[in-house]
């Protein structure tokens, strides 16, 4: 289930608030989300990600959810250290490892 959901905040409330009421999706699917990097908002101009499911949103504040079932339940492999230099390292990841 792939869905994108905007939002402009009318009143002050925090964020995890304002995507449940706007998306109908359960808060701690919300939060895991917002904690895998999901959920952005404008912030002076610029779009930031927010993680913070707490943060309260000022009246005029625009967030999105970008949310998909299948991209967050992937369980990553975890990347392997190859060597540390100090100012450097190099590590091998796997194919499909986001970041």
């Amino acid at each position: 289930m792939r869905k994108q959901f905007d939002v402009t905040v009318d009143q002050s409330t925090t964020a995890v608030d304002a995507l449940a009421g706007a998306s109908g999706l359960p808060k701690q699917r919300i939060k895991d989300a917002m904690a895998k990097g999901a959920c952005w908002w404008t912030q002076k101009g610029k779009q930031v990600r927010l993680r913070k499911a707490k943060r309260e949103l000022k009246p005029g504040t625009r967030i999105q959810l970008f949310y998909d079932d299948q991209v967050l339940a992937r369980k990553p492999e975890t990347p392997t250290l190859l060597e540390n230099k100090g100012r450097y390292s190099v590590w091998f990841k796997p194919h499909g490892l986001l970041s």
